[in-house]
């Protein structure tokens, strides 16, 4: 009787036709939560603390040491509204043919110091249709990692007037094929108070502050591209409003030809690449195979959440949530999904799929897609494509064993 189950839930889903996916397939009962072992025998949900991730070799943030600090004083002492850059940063122009070249990590740190520091509305004037080019595999596993960019500040100016700065890589950053490892975050032993203060400036941060966290804090305008983020722990903030958490960005980026194998934990819109919104043109060839924990809600082995369409993903990393919308992709999507697959393993309370855990109330395409993992949730609403919402699925099926409760 059970192989006559499966049959017609895959011939169902094969069927091109628009359908509120409840519930993809049953082959259990209550199925237990294997996170609750990190949390105790009660099974609360744990905070980040209880995940003891690495720390870095030289247990300090990169802009506590001398060589990092003598660069904050000089760029933070550059006149008001200063629109040019410190000599020598980096080699090249920033322009397409004759791109910013990162090849250390001093390299990488100096992006982070003038994008997150500063006067000048720094994406505007500094980033705003620049190319940086990794020129080499970069190590940052000696220092405790502060995401570039990812938050707002408002500055109040020597004439007494008030000015919000954006603190964003705006232009490209190609990865050229290479990768950084040893991306240690940990927002919660960060304040992010420690902004850098110009002679002539008086900072209060808005916005972001602690929120968007990964390699880039938030990314907006041009594209990551060609880059991979291994062996890295990226962990969130926990608090109430912690949002944002993802190996390449928090929030938002255009990604093409990008993979991570992070631990990735978070507590809202938690992604393997990105936590939250991210654009994944056709053929993004995107792929994370590491391990995403969402305390929270919107956990995705690609994003946390979608909100334009996405094309060429694929998960084979394991996904953990303590609570609702989990899904080998994405977590929330509010667009199409278009040849995408998943093979790893999915856990959740409501709302989980292989795919896509929730996609609203009204129909998205999920076009030529697959899961071949194990897809479980302790509530209702767990399917082996999506979860809970209108789908229309076309060219679709599900392999994975998925368990749930009715």
């Amino acid at each position: 009787m059970a192989k006559v189950n499966k049959k017609l839930i895959i011939l169902m889903i094969l069927v091109s036709t628009i359908f509120f996916v409840a519930f993809g397939s049953v082959f259990g009962s209550l199925y237990n939560n294997p996170l609750n072992d990190l949390a105790g025998e009660t099974g609360d949900i744990p905070t980040l603390d209880d995940f003891d991730f690495p720390t870095p070799t030289n247990n300090m943030y990169w802009d506590e040491t001398d060589e990092i600090m003598t660069l904050i004083d000089y760029y933070s002492n550059l006149a008001e509204g200063s629109t040019e850059l410190p000599e020598d940063v980096w080699q090249g122009t920033g322009t397409l043919n004759d791109p910013f070249l990162i090849s250390s990590a001093k390299d990488l740190v100096w992006l982070g110091v003038i994008c997150n520091g500063g006067t000048a509305n720094i994406q505007t004037i500094y980033f705003a249709n620049k190319y940086f080019k990794q020129t080499c595999n970069i190590d940052l596993s000696e220092f405790w990692w502060e995401p570039i960019g990812g938050y707002n500040t408002i500055v109040k100016l020597s004439s007494g007037s008030t000015t919000t700065l954006q603190h964003r890589v705006t232009g490209t950053y190609d990865g050229n094929g290479y990768e950084i490892s040893g991306v240690y975050t940990n927002s919660n032993e960060r304040t992010c108070t420690h902004l850098f203060k110009g002679a002539n400036a008086t900072y209060t941060t808005t916005g972001f502050q602690k929120r968007s966290v990964g390699l880039f804090g938030s990314k907006s305008g041009k594209e990551i591209c060609n880059l991979g983020i291994v062996n890295s722990y990226i962990k969130g903030a926990d608090y109430a409003s912690a949002n944002y958490v993802g190996a390449i960005s928090g929030y938002q980026g255009t990604i093409k030809n990008c993979y991570s194998n992070a631990s990735v934990v978070g507590r809202y819109y938690v992604g393997g690449l990105v936590g939250y919104r991210p654009t994944l043109n056709s053929k993004s060839n995107c792929s994370f195979f590491g391990d995403v924990i969402g305390l929270g809600v919107y956990t995705g082995g690609i994003a946390g959440e979608i909100n334009t369409a996405a094309y060429d993903c694929y998960n084979s990393g394991t996904i953990r949530s303590y609570k609702n919308n989990a899904g080998g992709i994405t977590g929330l999507s509010t667009a199409g999904i278009y040849r995408c697959y998943n093979t790893g393993n999915v856990t959740g309370v409501n709302n989980v799929g292989g795919i896509t855990a929730y996609t609203g109330t009204t129909a998205k395409t999920i076009n030529s897609c697959y899961n071949t993992g194990v897809i479980k949730g302790s509530g209702n609403y767990v399917g082996g494509i999506s979860g809970y919402g209108y789908s229309n699925l076309s060219n679709c099926y599900n392999k994975g064993v998925v368990e749930g409760v009715v």
